[in-house]
């Protein structure tokens, strides 16, 4: 079994039923077009390897964290106002292992479910990526807060970069917040009172 540290990219295509029922040979020649003029160059200049290809969707992986992080953004900004196709993508920088043409492990498991709760058009990345970049990437990336992926055990740190991160940010925050102690907080705030008695003078 051979298993080793990685970045996993997942990628996926938005709403890809939809697409294909909608009109079929325009859904799949945008397709043919996204993997030959932008995502399989961008894949191979950054020296990944694609993993899997699931039709609407890969896994990609990577020596470094940063080339995989550079990879995404690429492919994302080639795609930007395109009018049929747009991805999420999602990355984790973890174990892997390979085993029977397929791959397996947590940095699999944590890119599939960072890929599913970005927005379309957008790069959601874990902690342990974004500690990889260097100084000129990371101001690209919005704080998302502490998230509880599915089936993950550990909650995660993510950070976005992409389309309504903001709003993705103020609702990780409040995720987040939940996540902290249970005990009740008290909040004291002002307040006016009036006193209905006249003053008494004698």
């Amino acid at each position: 079994m051979n298993r080793r540290l990685a970045a996993i990219l997942a990628a996926d295509v938005v709403g890809y039923s939809a697409l294909m029922n909608a009109d079929q040979d325009k859904t799949l020649s945008a397709l043919r077009s996204l993997r030959s003029e932008a995502f399989n160059p961008a894949v191979s200049g950054h020296r990944g390897k694609i993993v899997k290809s699931m039709g609407d969707g890969w896994l990609v992986e990577f020596s470094a964290a940063i080339d995989a992080v550079t990879c995404a953004m690429q492919v994302q900004d080639r795609l930007e106002g395109h009018e049929v196709i747009q991805l999420r993508i999602g990355i984790h920088l973890g174990d892997i292992v390979h085993e029977d043409e397929d791959v397996f492990g947590d940095g699999v498991n944590v890119a599939a479910r960072l890929e599913a709760i970005a927005s379309p058009g957008a790069v959601t990345i874990s902690d342990a990526v974004y500690g990889s970049l260097d100084g000129t990437l990371r101001p690209s990336f919005d704080d998302l807060g502490t998230r509880e992926l599915k089936n993950i055990a550990r909650p995660v740190q993510v950070w976005g970069r992409g389309a309504d991160t903001s709003v993705a940010a103020e609702q990780a925050s409040s995720q987040s917040r939940s996540l902290q102690s249970g005990f009740p907080r008290l909040a004291i705030q002002p307040i006016s009172t009036s006193d209905a008695r006249e003053d008494v003078v004698e």
